[in-house]
């Protein structure tokens, strides 16, 4: 008998009796998922490869220092809200299968997995937080963050993550901050995870 591997790091997958009938739109949606995820990757790598050289550790954002227009600086920013939505899709559906189909254990687990991805999808990528669901209501600063984030150039690879945001209203100040991610550093990781050396393969329980 074998197994459908849906996660090669930590080992997680689905017999494949399931994955060929009763998770079969599951499997193909997750594997169509992989497939955009490449796409956005190979599309960031192009734009990288105009950044100019800049010293190690220097963050640059103005469009005249940057090396891109300003209609793909727009694209790559669009980029990371896909590249962010689809990836949590992806892990949570993953984490769904694999982890008894319950919804806490999804959120749990592909909370792990993405680190500084999910709080983007969050707070941006997602939907802006003028109207985010309850739960996940941020500051007055996230709401304004969130139709404001800027994409930046900082060794080398486009990046969001790294400008905070800050506003006073009313006598109250509140600070909006994400993590720093490259979504071309970050998408060989889980090209690792979850689709080497293509997607969706089985493998043997035993040898």
């Amino acid at each position: 008998m074998c197994d459908v591997v849906l996660d090669y790091v930590d080992k997680l997958t689905v017999p494949e009796e399931d994955a060929s009938a009763t998770f079969a739109n599951h499997i193909r949606y997750i594997t169509a998922l992989q497939i955009a995820l490449d796409y956005l990757f190979g599309q960031m790598q192009k734009l990288e490869q105009c950044l100019p050289k800049q010293r190690e550790g220097t963050i640059t954002w103005k469009l005249g220092a940057i090396g891109l227009s300003r209609p793909e600086m727009d694209m790559a920013a669009a980029a990371y809200r896909w590249y962010s939505v689809d990836l949590y899709s992806l892990a949570t559906t993953v984490g769904w299968l694999t982890l008894g189909q319950q919804e806490h254990k999804a959120r749990e687990y592909a909370k792990r997995v993405l680190g500084p991805v999910i709080v983007f999808r969050d707070k941006v990528g997602a939907h802006p937080q003028l109207v985010a669901p309850k739960r996940h209501t941020g500051t007055a600063a996230d709401k304004d963050a969130s139709t404001m984030f800027r994409v930046e150039a900082f060794d080398d690879r486009l990046v969001v993550g790294s400008a905070t945001y800050g506003k006073t209203q009313k006598g109250s100040t509140s600070v909006s901050s994400l993590q720093r991610w490259s979504l071309t550093e970050r998408h060989p990781e889980m090209q690792k995870r979850y689709w080497p050396p293509s997607p969706i393969v089985s493998t043997a329980d035993s040898v």
